[in-house]
């Protein structure tokens, strides 16, 4: 068909998130695949946070491969710059080159500058709509009752497959027919949307019109005509072979991209890993420091606590000494004599002169 659209990117993710509550490229694939699938091709833009609403969302291996999109297809993917929307470059591409849209916005914005979105049901602008059962549905387009492809891994696969055999298609003058699964040599006649080498039919014509013209009069040419031809097959017909093989060569080439993205997330898992396992590391021999620290603790404590006890004992023998020293009953023996008392002396001492007090006061009130 040799159309070309212009897809909001970011747009188009936003249909998946209107039935999963996510926001993922799933539908975007799929609907890539069927443009390159059925002969047309795409210029998908996206927002400056495409990556980032990916990332917020869960979807790092998504992100990851809209990176690489946007670095190895620089002819079909294009990322605005800054804090800004696509829209603004959406309709500038799609109003310069005449060619639609396939979005879900409706651009109310800018009617003012592109007065041809005045019009309600612009066939300019191509609605989708997913379904929950995974149907998508584009009206618009003759093949858009397309199955949602869920399997990532296997749709972006498929998406670089035929990003590389449109590009190969450019590269030898040939357009590819997904639905055959072969390639077509362009047509010869000039006719509408169909690219001709114009150079290369004016030659034939002139070898058909020379070999008309001579056929009759100079025999002998023909078979120099046919040596001519011979070789320009052969020569056709090498860089056919060439051509497929550089196709080849860059289908190798990207299943080692791919083979090297999956073993660079399994080297990112297995460092988390890594990463984990010695933090618990760190976390035991920090425990087990810990604990013997606290062993140490509780032997200490338990030496401390047994010399308590028998300083506790010591204790309580001699308050148990003491009490029968004391005692409380009259018929007592005590254990020291009460001489050997601190308070004997200053007792008698005190106990004379009081003594010798009274005889004085006596010996005076008897004078008297």
């Amino acid at each position: 068909m040799n159309d070309t659209y212009v897809i909001d990117g970011n747009n188009v993710c936003g249909w998946y998130e209107n039935v999963h509550h996510e926001f993922s490229i799933i539908p975007l694939l799929s609907l890539m695949m069927a443009l390159l699938e059925n002969g047309d091709n795409f210029y998908c833009i996206f927002d400056a946070s495409i990556s980032h609403k990916l990332k917020k969302h869960g979807r790092v291996d998504e992100s990851e491969f809209i990176e690489k999109l946007l670095s190895d297809y620089p002819n079909n993917f294009f990322r605005v710059t800054g804090s800004s929307r696509a829209d603004g470059t959406v309709l500038h591409c799609a109003d310069h080159y005449k060619i639609r849209i396939i979005t879900n916005d409706l651009f109310r914005d800018y009617i003012e500058k592109y007065p041809w979105l005045e019009e309600r049901f612009s066939p300019r602008l191509i609605q989708g709509n997913l379904q929950p059962n995974g149907l998508l549905t584009i009206d618009k387009l003759p093949y858009g009752h397309l199955e949602l492809q869920d399997d990532f891994e296997s749709s972006s696969k498929r998406l670089i497959e035929l990003l590389l055999l449109e590009k190969t298609q450019k590269k030898a003058g040939y357009e590819f027919h997904s639905n055959r699964n072969t390639f077509k040599e362009s047509k010869s006649s000039p006719q509408p949307d169909t690219k001709c080498d114009t150079s290369s039919r004016k030659h034939r014509s002139e070898l058909k019109s020379s070999y008309s013209k001579t056929s009759l009069t100079r025999p002998n040419q023909n078979i120099d005509l046919h040596i001519g031809i011979l070789i320009a097959f052969l020569f056709i017909g090498v860089i056919a072979i060439w051509q497929t093989w550089d196709w080849g060569i860059n289908y190798k080439i990207s299943k080692k991209h791919q083979e090297i993205f999956n073993l660079g997330d399994q080297i990112k898992h297995e460092e988390a890993k890594i990463k984990s396992i010695k933090e618990k590391y760190s976390t035991i021999r920090f425990w087990q420091k810990k604990t013997r620290e606290d062993i140490i603790d509780i032997e200490k404590a338990e030496t401390t606590i047994k010399i308590l006890d028998e300083k506790r004992s010591e204790a309580e023998d001699e308050r148990t000494k003491l009490k029968n020293s004391i005692g409380r009953n009259w018929g007592f023996k005590p254990i020291m004599p009460p001489w050997t008392s601190p308070i004997f002396i200053p007792w008698i001492i005190i106990s004379a002169f009081y003594f010798l007090y009274i005889l004085a006061i006596s010996a005076l009130t008897q004078k008297n």
